[in-house]
This record gives C-alpha cells, sequence and structure tokens, in this order.
C-alpha cells in the first residue's frame, strides 16, 4: 500500500481515505498480518501536528503485526 496523504499542508483526497479506513476498517486491519512495512513521512517542524500521519500509520501497521524493514524515517521539509 502507498499513500500520500498530506500536500502543501492540506490532505490529499486518496490520503484522507487511507486515513479513515486504516481508523475504523476491520478488513485493512487484519490485511497487515505477515506483512513488512516502510513508512517515510514528509513533514515541516513548523506545523502542529508534524508527521503524525506517518506515526500513525507506522504504529498502526506494527500494531496489526506487520514487520518494520527500516525504521520510520521522518523528514523535515524545513531543515535548513
Amino acid at each position: 500500500m502507498c499513500g500520500v496523504c498530506m500536500h502543501l499542508g492540506y490532505a490529499c483526497d486518496c490520503g484522507v481515505c487511507v486515513y479513515a479506513c486504516m481508523r475504523v476498517c476491520v478488513c485493512v486491519r487484519s490485511m497487515a498480518v505477515d506483512y513488512y512495512s516502510q513508512v517515510f513521512g514528509l513533514g515541516n517542524k513548523t506545523y502542529e501536528h508534524f508527521n503524525s500521519v506517518g506515526k500513525f500509520v507506522s504504529k498502526f501497521m506494527n500494531h496489526f503485526g506487520a514487520r518494520e524493514l527500516v525504521p520510520i524515517g521522518l523528514g523535515d521539509d524545513d531543515a535548513k
């Protein structure tokens, strides 16, 4: 599964659907079992919810049995 959840500070349509489905859908929860995951979130530390969707997806996948290929990556678009 691949999803783009934010663009220029606004949620993309596909990102809203992925996030909403992961929060409530049992079918997605059962998909995580026997899968590997790799999450990279790109955010901007000046925003209140820095990389919150990436962190949520990583926790979600781990909680329902997916194994991480690598630890979550949190990119900062504001890094200087």
